[in-house]
């Protein structure tokens, strides 16, 4: 399914994994993850974690093509990786739901990696579990699909805005 209400179908195929990592070396492997991407100082990356290769896919690429830089991990595992080898997110996208470590674990890691500053959203498919906010320390919550318009107004309430305009 894709995560986006108003966009059905649109993004169902990759047209350039290098799309996705202007400012990175190489094209993420299965787990959406090779190098660290190298941003300039002043950008802001927003992180995506997803275990649906599809979802992570056409999020990360409806992203790209709004103009924002993206870095995307297929697991809790991966998005660990990312941020230990120096990748600094300005936002995390984050499935509740994956296999290994979900992101509730993924939040209380990340927390403990020096990261709660980072504003943490989950999108997920599923209904939120009572107290998931208070225990992670995420700012929001929200159910799959989300709208384009939401994804952008979420984006900005966060002070995240496209590479262009930053």
């Amino acid at each position: 399914m894709i995560p986006f209400g108003d966009l059905p179908g649109r993004y169902r195929r990759v047209t350039s994994r290098l799309r996705r990592w202007p400012f990175g070396h190489g094209v993420p492997n299965s787990e959406g993850v090779s190098s660290v991407p190298q941003a300039p100082p002043a950008a802001k990356v927003v992180l995506v974690v997803d275990d649906d290769r599809e979802v992570r896919e056409a999020t990360t690429d409806l992203l790209t093509d709004m103009g924002y830089l993206t870095a995307a991990a297929g697991s809790g595992h991966a998005a660990l990786g990312l941020l230990e080898r120096g990748l600094a997110p300005a936002i995390m996208l984050v499935d509740l739901e994956m296999p290994g470590m979900n992101g509730d674990e993924l939040c209380a890691r990340v927390n403990a990696l020096g990261f709660s500053a980072v504003p943490k959203i989950f999108i997920s498919g599923s209904q939120q579990p009572a107290g998931l906010l208070e225990r992670t320390g995420a700012a929001a919550f929200f159910r799959k699909p989300i709208s384009v318009a939401q994804l952008q107004g979420l984006l900005a309430s966060h002070d995240i805005h496209p590479a262009s305009a930053q």
